[in-house]
């Protein structure tokens, strides 16, 4: 399987940043690119320290995070720490398990599409699900063993 270099990484944000009418800075791409491979849901403190290279402030990750969510390419996630966390929008759907002793985080693919059908029918005020998030919070079997 061909793995896009981080260049045609760049290229492609840069493209999609201008195509929804926002300038391509370095700040943004790299938190994209940041949030891409980190294969993990990170909070702004995490994020503000993996980018003190682009020299980004916690203000500005915060405003660019806004831009990126308006865009449908990052998302919250509600771990249940006291924060939020963020991560970029994948293709596969995924949702989370989370130990609630060491905090591990743990990707679940695929998601029954029949229960967003279902939640519809069920409603009497909703149309459409425009996106959805379920986190799973239980402990790691390290966790249980200790």
């Amino acid at each position: 399987m061909h793995r896009k270099s981080v260049q045609d990484d760049k290229g492609y944000f840069a493209n999609l940043l201008r195509q929804a009418g926002y300038k391509a800075t370095a700040g943004r791409i790299g938190l994209l690119k940041l949030l891409k491979n980190s294969g993990k849901p990170l909070s702004i403190q995490e994020l503000a320290k993996k980018l003190s290279e682009v020299k980004i402030d916690q203000a500005t990750i915060y405003r660019v995070l806004t831009v990126l969510e308006e865009i449908g390419v990052v998302r919250q996630v509600n771990l249940l720490h006291g924060h939020a966390d963020y991560e970029f929008v994948r293709e596969d759907d995924h949702h989370h398990l989370i130990c609630t002793k060491c905090r591990r985080v743990e990707d679940v693919a695929g998601c029954d599409d029949g229960v967003t059908r279902q939640v519809l029918r069920r409603s009497t005020n909703f149309a459409a699900i425009t996106q959805h998030s379920f986190e799973f919070f239980g402990i790691c079997k390290s966790c249980a063993r200790k």
